[in-house]
């Protein structure tokens, strides 16, 4: 009879050990975006927070899916599951990788561990992705006189893909001149612009090579020709990554540049820079900032002029002396 209890004792206690480590359903579930240093211009420190109301100490992992049909109740292969770092205590977990990200606007489901398996422990819910950055903020372009070149990203793009890039002569001189670094909405219309520009001087691609969002992709030798670009005149570089038809969310930047030294130098449209040789006289006092300099070329002219008199007075003064002197003799 000792021995019959024992047993019972011993399989209530598996039977709650068990259920301690059964899926449990996860109530109130919220996925957020968080920035670390609160710092909104850049996704370098971007991660996923997911709070709910019964974390458990097991182990958790995320789908991240296009659409939520077909959601498999368990699921046995790990690799395609995002893993969760939990904060039982707080209730919320976080997630540092935001690849599946740059597909768009995500579904995420997660799953809890029981030991063998993962079991579905959320309903589905869709999260948005993040805002994209203003313009000249995502994809940074650097062209040097060598005829190389780097590309930054700083936004969530998609890894093993390419970057198409173009670039060309900006000379719609009214485009230029709301492109001084205080009118956001001008990058758009440059953007426009850039797009639709059929006379690109040069065309060219890159191969994607990092995984980490703000580092620099690489550097790319002879991507470009510094010979086909001058100074005094500005021009754009349209770069997109590649979306892979359709299969992850558009993103495209745009840089204003000028040259320097043979490099294409991402810049501003400057009021006090010297027009080039395209702008009429008439749009050239529109396009020059006006400064106050002291008018010390009239002065000096002035100056030289009179000092100019007097020498003339006092020669013929001289002479018309040398002259009475040697009549008088």
């Amino acid at each position: 009879m000792k021995n019959m209890k024992k047993v019972l004792f011993a399989i209530i206690m598996l039977f709650m050990g068990v259920q301690c480590i059964m899926a449990e359903d996860l109530t109130n579930l919220k996925v957020n975006f968080k920035h670390e240093n609160d710092l909104t211009n850049s996704y370098e420190d971007l991660y996923i927070e997911i709070t709910a109301d019964n974390f458990s100490a097991n182990e958790y992992r995320a789908l991240f899916t296009k659409d939520n049909s077909s959601i498999p109740d368990v699921y046995s292969n790990i690799d395609e599951l995002e893993w969760i770092s939990i904060h039982e205590e707080e209730g919320y977990g976080t997630i540092i990788g935001l690849e599946k990200v740059a597909r768009g606007n995500t579904y995420i489901t997660l799953y809890e561990y029981d030991g063998t398996n993962f079991n579905k422990a959320s309903d589905t819910i869709l999260f948005n992705r993040p805002q994209l950055l203003a313009y000249t903020n995502r994809l940074i372009g650097q062209f040097y006189s060598d005829n190389s070149m780097d590309i930054r990203i700083k936004e969530i793009f998609s890894e093993n893909s390419s970057v198409k890039f173009k670039i060309g002569e900006v000379t719609d001189t009214t485009l230029l001149s709301k492109l001084d670094g205080t009118n956001n909405s001008a990058y758009a219309e440059l953007m426009s612009y850039a797009k639709n520009d059929t006379n690109a001087i040069i065309n060219g691609s890159v191969q994607i090579t990092a995984t980490v969002i703000g580092d620099n992709i690489g550097s790319y030798p002879n991507k470009w020709d510094s010979t086909k670009v001058s100074r005094d005149k500005y021009y754009y570089g349209y770069f997109v990554i590649d979306d892979e038809n359709g299969k992850y969310y558009a993103l495209e930047d745009v840089q204003l540049y000028q040259v320097e030294e043979g490099s294409l130098v991402a810049t501003n449209y400057k009021y006090d820079v010297v027009p080039s040789a395209d702008i009429t006289p008439g749009e050239e006092s529109q396009q020059a900032e006006e400064v106050e300099v002291p008018n010390t070329a009239s002065t000096y002219s002035i100056m030289l002029i009179l000092f100019s008199v007097v020498l003339v007075g006092l020669g013929a003064i001289i002479l018309i002396r040398m002259k009475n002197k040697i009549n008088n003799e």
